[in-house]
């Protein structure tokens, strides 16, 4: 892959380097957006968490994908539980793990909103814990500062190569667990891969997961990432994390609009753009990662969260039915509050189906 690099001081609370750090601002990137919730398996293992479901290789058995997944999983959970993410049911499988585990997490809040985020490990390359940790809730902010009820949430965040994604908690698990794919300073794929997972934190995914409709969330999540660095982006200009990194919020912007532009194709007739958004559904309430899909269907919805950025609290209360896209509405539209249904409307307008 080929990547464009920007130089920006790594700068810890209280510290400044005395070098220019290079921040490389992917072009391309594997999974930029993130993977959906993870497939539950029944193979008796202790966590009864996999991961997401990926797209098929070729040469790549469903069997071998399978223990890949478990395997995956156990090493992450056996991690977590070091650390003290989980509960005692978790803790007391940890002398399953081999070697030195114990990884110290360091923590934030963020705004009123108490979401605590704790960076795990030291495999982060050339980027610091502690400026990871607030990029991070820079990016949580740029959501939650829409909602109107605080969400609580502590979130264990952890650099694994099986991609971005969000865990299911095993029973009594209070902490999320969310694996980032990226390393170094990529600060604008950091928040791109954040912005997706912590979409599906505060939408609830795991009363949805593994539905027909599990689509729609990554579509919505996808929305989420456009929609955070873009508005970085703009904020960065006067108040980023750092003011070192102020000359960086460009960048932002445009890793944002090179990932739009990975869209090669959005119907703009209304006839064309119903039929195409019905094929896209039938396709993937089977398979719901066609990102490049998903993502026409987002630039179509961003514009409405950047004019409307209270609609997110919508996205907190998205429904379960596992009707078409039509029911769907009808039922998020039932599920949200008086003041916000007027936002589901427009989705729905905008998307070209009947209110």
């Amino acid at each position: 892959m080929n990547f464009g690099r920007r130089r920006i001081p790594n700068t810890s609370a209280g510290s400044t380097l005395g070098h220019g750090a290079l921040i490389q601002a992917r072009t391309e990137v594997g999974g930029p957006g993130g993977r959906p919730p993870p497939r539950k398996h029944n193979d008796g293992s202790w966590c009864q968490v996999s991961a997401a479901r990926r797209r098929r290789k070729p040469g790549n058995s469903s069997g071998s994908r399978k223990r890949q997944r478990i395997a995956v999983h156990l090493a992450v959970l056996c991690i977590v539980a070091v650390a003290g993410g989980f509960g005692n049911a978790v803790a007391s499988n940890a002398k399953h793990c081999t070697g030195s585990m114990h990884l110290p997490a360091t923590e934030t809040k963020v705004g009123e909103d108490m979401v605590t985020i704790r960076i795990n490990g030291t495999n982060w390359g050339e980027a610091h814990p502690e400026n990871i940790k607030k990029l991070l809730e820079n990016v949580a902010w740029h959501m939650t500062r829409h909602f109107r009820e605080p969400i609580y949430a502590t979130i264990d965040v952890m650099n694994h190569h099986s991609g971005p994604q969000i865990l299911l908690r095993i029973p009594g698990q209070t902490t999320y667990t969310v694996l980032l794919d990226t390393t170094d300073r990529y600060w604008a794929q950091y928040s791109y891969q954040f912005a997706h997972e912590f979409c599906h934190l505060i939408s609830n995914y795991e009363q949805r997961f593994d539905t027909p409709n599990q689509w729609i969330d990554e579509t919505i999540c996808e929305t989420a990432s456009l929609f955070t660095l873009r508005s970085m982006g703009e904020t960065w200009k006067e108040t980023p994390p750092y003011a070192s990194w102020k000359e960086f919020a460009v960048h932002l912007t445009a890793y944002a609009s090179a990932q739009a532009g990975k869209v090669k194709m959005e119907a703009t007739d209304s006839t064309s753009w119903e039929e195409w958004l019905r094929r896209h559904e039938d396709k993937s309430r089977e398979d719901p990662y066609d990102r490049e899909g998903n993502r026409a269907i987002a630039l179509r919805l961003l514009p409405l969260f950047e004019q409307h950025p209270e609609g997110w609290n919508a996205v907190r209360n998205l429904p379960a039915t596992k009707g078409r896209i039509g029911q769907y509405l009808k039922e998020w539209k039932k599920q949200v509050q008086p003041c916000e249904q007027m936002f589901v409307t427009k989705i729905a307008t905008r998307l070209g189906l009947a209110p």
